[in-house]
This record gives structure tokens, sequence and C-alpha cells, in this order.
């Protein structure tokens, strides 16, 4: 524990290894994320759409029975 105390982890060749480590996993990690969101997004979209459509549908048919 001393040790901590008297060098900054900085200087550590071991911590530098894992920043250098940890920052590209991130970026990976955040570009495989940001591709899962959009995917994401447009499958939501996508099924609200068709969803829409079908409500649109089943109004017309129920003001044509009505009729």
């Amino acid at each position: 524990m001393a040790y901590f105390r008297m060098a900054p982890l900085h200087s550590v060749a071991r911590h530098r290894a894992m920043n250098m480590f940890l920052r590209a996993y991130r970026e990976l990690w955040l570009e495989a994320e940001e591709d899962i969101r959009a995917c994401f997004i447009e499958d939501l979209c996508n099924d609200s759409y068709e969803m829409d459509e079908q409500d649109v549908t089943t109004m017309k048919e129920e003001t044509e029975t009505k009729s």
C-alpha cells in the first residue's frame, strides 16, 4: 500500500497498457452499441408504421360496417 502512495499509477507500465486496452475496447463497444441502437430504432419505427396501417384498415372496415 505504501508503494501506491510513493509512485503515481500512471508511471506503472501495466497501468498504461490497461488504459490503452480499455480505450480501444470502449471505442469498439460504443461503435457496436450505436449500430444496435440504430437497428432497434429502425425496428420500432417500422413496427409502429405497420401498426398504423393496420389501425387505418381496421377503422375503414368499422366505418363501412356502420354505414
